[in-house]
This record gives structure tokens, C-alpha cells and sequence, in this order.
């Protein structure tokens, strides 16, 4: 009978029920978890993730794992202690999520960097990097030269005989051209 006591102490997600000479133990209950073997008598409640606080439950399948509250997307801790999420900060115009570091995370926030010479941003975005400037296609030749915040423009010029460029077509093409 020892024995068998012994043995129920050290099953994960279970708790003495009884600690007497006949020992009953039981399973944890939904939302709740036992860790590490215990003499315990009563599960551990999982946590709540408070949507209302954007939060979501990361994925947890068992009774022997605390579940961990995550922030939603676009979301991150407000501090070490993750009781509440914030949104990412949103990089302006002309800046756009440092490559490096990339877009924000569940714990840590957007870090934004001004877009290089040759790129743009043209949007409020916590996820959007700097595009590289648009190359005009065979034929077109760039009338209009991007900055930080606008793409190239391309478009076809009409030489008239007083010397003078006029553009007859634009266009202005978003994205990338290889």
C-alpha cells in the first residue's frame, strides 16, 4: 500500500485527494495544472488572459504546464511583468521596422529607422519596412524622383523642338521592378 502511495505522489497534473493510509488522488481539473509532483492537495489555476487586456492563451495542451499569456498581434508587454499589452509603436512616413531588429514582438516594441537614400515609406506601419525606390521599365525614364516617403514616378518624354521635356504619359508604378 505504501508503494502505490508513493507512486500516485509522483504523477504530474495529479493531487492527494487524501493523505491517509489509502491515499486517493485526482486528476487536475480543466484549467488548472500541477507542475512537479506534489503532496499537494489542491490544483493550481491556469492563468487568464484577459482579451480585454489584449491578451490571447498561447497553446497548452496538458495539466502538468502553466499556460502563458501572450500578447495579440501588433501588441507587446507593457513591462517585465507582461500584466497588461500595448500596441506597437507605428513608424511614420519616411521610416520604416529596423531589418535588424524587425517588427515589434509579444515583449518587445516596433523599433523604427529612417528609410535609406534609393528607399521609401508611405505609410503609418508597426510591420512595414522601406521599399526600394520603383526602376522604371524599358521606355520610361524616371520624371518625377522619389524621397523617403514617395516612390519613383515614371514616365515617357516628348522632345519638342524648343529644347523643352514634357511628359505625355506617367504613371506612377508601386512595388518592385527587378
Amino acid at each position: 500500500m505504501l508503494a502505490l502511495y508513493i507512486l500516485l505522489l509522483f504523477l504530474n497534473n495529479y493531487v492527494v485527494l487524501s493523505s491517509c493510509e489509502d491515499p486517493d488522488c485526482v486528476e487536475c481539473a480543466e484549467n488548472e495544472y500541477q507542475e512537479t509532483y506534489t503532496y499537494a492537495t489542491r490544483c493550481k489555476r491556469q492563468p487568464y488572459c484577459d482579451p480585454n487586456r489584449n491578451f490571447r492563451t498561447s497553446i497548452h495542451s496538458s495539466k502538468n504546464t502553466r499556460a502563458v499569456c501572450m500578447c495579440e498581434l501588433g501588441f507587446h508587454c507593457s513591462s517585465d511583468e507582461c500584466l497588461t499589452c500595448v500596441p506597437h509603436t507605428a513608424c511614420e512616413p519616411g521610416f520604416g521596422v529596423d531589418v535588424v531588429l524587425l517588427s515589434g514582438n509579444h515583449s518587445q516594441d516596433t523599433v523604427c529607422e529612417k528609410c535609406l537614400h534609393g528607399t521609401f515609406s508611405n505609410e503609418n506601419s508597426w510591420d512595414g519596412v522601406c521599399h526600394k525606390w520603383t526602376t522604371c521599365e524599358e521606355g520610361y525614364d524616371v520624371v518625377e524622383k522619389g524621397s523617403d516617403v514617395l516612390d519613383n514616378k515614371c514616365g515617357e518624354f516628348l522632345f519638342l523642338t524648343d529644347q523643352h521635356q514634357h511628359v505625355i504619359d506617367t504613371n506612377t508604378v508601386s512595388g518592385f521592378v527587378p
